[in-house]
């Protein structure tokens, strides 16, 4: 059935065209039809762009879509009887459209699904209903609805809100999801009343803005030049000639590579008192650093493979056990997802013919463990 409507909706500029819903438009518009982040209870507002401003989120999302845009991806047709038997490989695996490669197609899909819980991959067709390119949308320009057809059948219907040029490779349109032009791939979706995947940074947003604000409030504790060491005390009141001139020699005479450890040399009734960082500091450090676990926890991403050395792993011991436990349990979730939504949307002509990603590479062991194999 799907084959066949893809057959018949195939050219039809009805699929394909601007969009004129006027009511639509004006919602986009206000900012009332995306349900946009609210600003947090920190007072910052989170969005894509300032959850990448965290060095936890950046680690975290370019680790998984690193590794899974790196994998290689076979083509092959089940036989029945559990073997696999190689397929000829669909040429937009290894050039998805002009301007990308496969790798950086395959990480603008993780990473939509990692940050806007969904990612919605566009569809060109040549007349012979084969895929001639296919480009990765942006989650903030697409908008689904459920609408009924000509039929009288609800079905999906994608609006991308954005026109061609400089911001996207196509639209604005609307388009449905029986003409195979469009399809989305879901993180997590809690029922399917909702089409769209839940997004994380709506979900987490006050995790979020607390650790963006604690990063704010430190680039504005340190760039405000609060974090002296110590001071100079003085029993008698100086001029602000004598308070630079004292500043200056101090810092000429006990700073730099060669006066390290030097005792300094005070005169005149001065006195130098080292500060120690206070208890309210001290949380604040301990903040930071429950933060990076606490963003890991959400990514599903061991710490230390994000640079937390601080605390021992729970994920096994051993680097090969670690990394069977970093695939299987934080990989496979959205490897799965994309060899179906892959196999099922951009290989309906292709019969029983099916995508897989190969993680041999990440899943094999030492030299002993391959020798007593």
């Amino acid at each position: 059935m799907r084959l066949l409507a893809s057959l018949l909706e195939r050219g039809d500029p009805v699929e394909e065209r601007t969009i004129r819903d006027n009511q639509l438009w004006k919602a986009w518009a206000s900012g009332d039809d995306f349900g946009g982040i609210n600003e947090t209870p920190a007072g910052v507002r989170v969005t894509r762009n300032s959850a990448l401003g965290l060095s936890a989120v950046w680690a975290c999302v370019s680790l998984i879509a690193d590794s899974i845009g790196t994998l290689p991806v076979d083509a092959y047709v089940p036989d029945g009887n559990g073997a696999r038997k190689p397929y000829d490989r669909p040429r937009w695996l290894d050039q998805p459209n002009p301007e990308q490669t496969r790798i950086d197609w395959i990480f603008n899909q993780v990473a939509s699904i990692l940050l806007d819980g969904t990612a919605f991959v566009y569809v060109d067709r040549d007349p012979n209903g084969d895929v001639f390119q296919t480009w990765v949308l942006d989650p903030n320009w697409v908008q689904v609805r459920r609408e009924f057809n000509e039929f009288g059948q609800l079905e999906l219907v994608y609006y991308v809100m954005v026109a061609r040029g400089q911001e996207s490779p196509v639209g604005p349109f609307r388009v449905t999801a029986s003409s195979e032009r469009i399809f989305q791939i879901n993180g997590l979706q809690t029922h399917s009343g909702h089409p769209r995947g839940v997004s994380p940074l709506e979900a987490a947003r006050m995790m979020y803005g607390g650790a963006i604000a604690s990063q704010e409030m430190g680039a504005r504790f340190f760039g405000s030049g609060m974090n002296a060491s110590g001071v100079l005390e003085s029993p008698m009141d100086v001029t602000d000639d004598q308070a630079r001139a004292v500043k200056r020699e101090f810092k000429d005479a006990n700073g730099g590579f060669r006066n390290w450890g030097m005792p300094p040399i005070l005169t005149g009734g001065l006195s130098y008192k080292q500060i120690s960082i206070s208890p309210e500091q001290a949380q604040f450090l301990e903040h930071r650093q429950f933060t990076v676990d606490e963003i890991a926890r959400w990514f599903r991403v061991p710490p230390h493979m994000i640079g937390q050395l601080q605390r021992t792993t729970s994920w096994g011991t051993g680097i090969e056990y670690q990394q069977i436990t970093f695939v299987t349990y934080t990989l496979r979730p959205y490897l799965e997802r994309m060899e179906e939504a892959w196999s099922r949307h951009m290989m309906i002509f292709d019969g029983d013919a099916r995508v897989c990603f190969n993680v041999n590479g990440l899943l094999r062991g030492d030299k002993q463990a391959q020798a007593q194999w």
